[in-house]
């Protein structure tokens, strides 16, 4: 995961991503928020079937907060 979050930087025009049933857990998202904000022009991003927990919720919001 850290070199996928690392690698985001990379990517600003990526519109969505798809990351579903990853086993994402809140430790991983961590990691993944904290390449979330090179994604400026991000208006999709799918999550379901992981196992992000409220801790992941909060890493994600305060990324998703930091995008201009």
């Amino acid at each position: 995961m850290k070199k996928f979050a690392a690698g985001l930087q990379y990517q600003t025009s990526l519109a969505s991503l798809n990351l579903s049933a990853n086993e994402i857990q809140d430790e991983g998202m961590r990691i993944l928020s904290g390449g979330l904000h090179y994604l400026t022009s991000l208006t999709s991003l799918n999550l379901s079937w992981n196992k992000i927990e409220v801790e992941g919720v909060n890493f994600l919001k305060n990324s998703i907060q930091m995008l201009p």
